[in-house]
């Protein structure tokens, strides 16, 4: 990362901290959301906490206490085969009984204490313990038959992924259905009969969600074939079933069952669901069926699945270009000129999720993002600052401007409350740990603008496409001292490696620890 901030740092740097972040959570509880954190196991090489005696806690330990503080309910423990016992120990010591999503789906002995699980699957795999976490009917499908959640991933490393229309409106109607009978006790009973043999039709597959005590049962089935069944008997009762009435679930409405066989007719589109309630009852779980029922009526009046768009696009973006920095005909002082080109730019992201187009960013010539960029693109000359903004540089900045963040978390914290002035031994290393919105404020003050990203690379490799901005060889004396740990050291003061490792037009510090 850029910095040697852990994965709770970037919690505790959120606006407000964590006790915001427990605001938050607060609210969502009261909307029926519940909120699991991220955790990644592979976060080692940042920062370690450090606990009030002096000692270095494990993440389950530390974790148990900041999730409690920030009001969540649990983790997503991301690339984890399974949450070790460890972690609901030290929940329950802080008085907590935490919820643990492995990616991994978990071991049996893991069952005990994770109460979740991601199962990246298909529909033929059978039963799984949820939720499912993908973006397809055949993830929908198995959704839906197992009774389990569904996680829209929509957010994936920071690029856009979003869920078709069709897939959108699935999910809208499928998790009404779900939740609502998830609170009546019927999804997730214990005597959840998976293919159930009352399914007439070839290639439609249905659950069966029995509650005896309460004289209900709840059917959900989905169409894995590619053709549409018009209304025809879809699924036979169990004979203690047929005297009570039946709904349709996907329609909102009452269904005729069959005097003779117990079967009860409805439509099933291509890939779609059906559902089927038998019960005496007038409410579920102490909610009106009736109210349920509307909704559902309300939801199917908008059209089939099939009426909505299965095409998947991209979400554009817009790159906010810099306001302009003055004109100038000669390189103010502490800048160097970079003459007039045209330059072939090229860069990749490093996702490591995502096909080549959707992931990372879009250029203003791009059509939409992609993960590998290239172009030839006329760049105008400019000048640039030889070496990095300065603390002293910047600490003239808060003299001259009297600015203090409204949020001062982490701002200049390896000035170590020393303000406006920095402290003399940091006075000559570039200046860190400010945002980019004070970076651009800092340029505006001094009459400048940041480089944009082309304008970096061309300033630091030329026109002959070079590894680095000295040359293709490595080259120990032009970088800083190599440095191995979890905190992250103070740089280097500017010109310390300069003018060996300096780029072809003369700027400098291009290549940091």
């Amino acid at each position: 990362g850029l910095d040697d901030r852990n994965q709770l740092d970037l919690y505790r740097a959120l606006p407000g901290g964590i006790s915001a972040v427990r605001n938050v959570s607060d609210q969502l509880r009261q909307r029926g959301v519940h909120v699991l954190w991220s955790y990644n196991p592979w976060d080692t090489g940042t920062r370690r906490e450090v606990a009030a005696n002096g000692s270095t806690p494990d993440d389950a330990t530390v974790f148990a206490s900041v999730l409690k503080a920030g009001g969540a309910d649990g983790i997503n423990g991301d690339t984890m085969s399974h949450v070790p016992k460890e972690w609901w120990i030290d929940s329950l010591a802080v008085g907590s009984e935490d919820t643990y999503q492995p990616e991994g789906g978990g071991t049996i002995a893991s069952m005990d204490w994770e109460t979740m699980s991601v199962c990246h699957c298909k529909f033929d795999k059978g039963a799984a313990q949820g939720p499912v976490v993908a973006l397809a009917v055949d993830a929908l499908h198995f959704s839906f038959f197992n009774g389990v959640g569904f996680e829209t991933t929509e957010s994936n490393w920071g690029s856009w992924n979003g869920i078709t229309p069709r897939d959108g409106e699935a999910i809208r109607r499928i998790f009404t259905i779900l939740r609502f009978f998830a609170k009546a006790g019927l999804v997730g009973a214990s005597g959840w009969e998976p293919h159930d043999p009352g399914v007439l039709v070839d290639g439609v597959f249905g659950s069966r969600f029995p509650l005896p005590a309460q004289n209900e049962t709840l059917y959900t089935m989905v169409n894995r074939a590619g053709t549409s069944h018009s209304s025809r008997p879809q699924l036979v009762l169990r004979a203690a079933e047929r005297a009570a009435p039946a709904y349709d679930c996907w329609r909102g409405e009452r269904l005729a069952v069959s005097p003779t066989d117990g079967s009860v007719s409805f439509a099933l589109e291509a890939s779609g669901f059906g559902c089927v309630l038998s019960s005496h009852n007038s409410t579920a779980g102490g909610r009106p069926l009736a109210e349920f029922l509307a909704t559902m009526r309300r939801l199917s009046a908008a059209g089939p699945l099939s009426a909505f768009s299965s095409e998947w696009t991209f979400l554009k973006q817009t790159m906010v270009p810099h306001p302009p920095s003055p004109p100038t005909a000669s390189a103010p002082p502490g800048m160097v000129p970079i003459p007039a080109a045209n330059y072939s730019f090229h860069v990749a992201g490093v996702e490591d999720q995502g096909g080549p187009t959707g992931p990372d960013v879009q250029y203003p010539w791009e059509s939409h993002p992609q993960r590998i960029h290239s172009a030839l693109l006329q760049v105008a000359a400019f000048f640039m600052d030889k070496h990095p903004v300065t603390a002293a540089e910047y600490g003239a900045y808060l003299n001259a401007t009297g600015y203090v963040p409204c949020d001062p978390h982490n701002f200049l914290s390896s000035w170590n409350g020393s303000r406006p002035e920095p402290p003399p031994a940091l006075a000559r290393t570039p200046v860190v740990h400010v945002s980019l919105q004070e970076a651009r404020q800092y340029c505006a003050w001094a009459g400048k603008r940041l480089p944009r990203e082309w304008e970096w690379q061309y300033a630091a490799q030329g026109l002959d496409n070079r590894t680095f901005p000295w040359g293709n060889h490595s080259c120990g004396h032009c970088t800083p001292e190599p440095h191995v740990g979890q905190r992250a050291p103070v740089p280097p003061a500017v010109g310390s490696r300069s003018p060996e490792g300096d780029s072809p037009f003369g700027v400098a510090d291009l290549v940091s620890t």
